[in-house]
């Protein structure tokens, strides 16, 4: 039961891999969310106010016609995809690298 309450330091690899893996896994929806806001800012601020001037998926259209929002919705879930693990990794080795660990492919 305490342990369930009270936070406590990993003592084990295992235990470091996983903090590290849900480290990762929950920085990678923020950051996604975070540079979708960012570009919606920066988009408005050069003076492209209504959501038709502004939706990439329109770009798509004379490609995909009816299907361009799915099309482009697909891209944008399979990119998450291949960034978690990839946020992920990175942020396993830098922490490997801060704590000293033994680190690497052949490692």
């Amino acid at each position: 039961m305490r342990d369930t309450l009270v936070p406590s330091m990993p003592h084990t690899r295992d235990e470091w891999s996983m903090r590290v893996a849900i480290l990762g896994t929950a920085i990678s929806p923020y950051l996604f969310f975070w540079q979708a806001s960012e570009e919606v800012e920066e988009e408005k601020a050069a003076g492209l106010n209504s959501l038709s001037q502004r939706q990439a998926a329109e770009a798509l259209r004379p490609l995909a016609g009816r299907f361009a929002a799915t099309l482009f919705s697909d891209g944008v879930v399979g990119v998450g995809f291949l960034a978690i693990p990839t946020l992920a990794g990175s942020a396993a080795y830098a922490f490997a690298e801060t704590l000293g660990w033994r680190q690497g492919l052949r490692n």
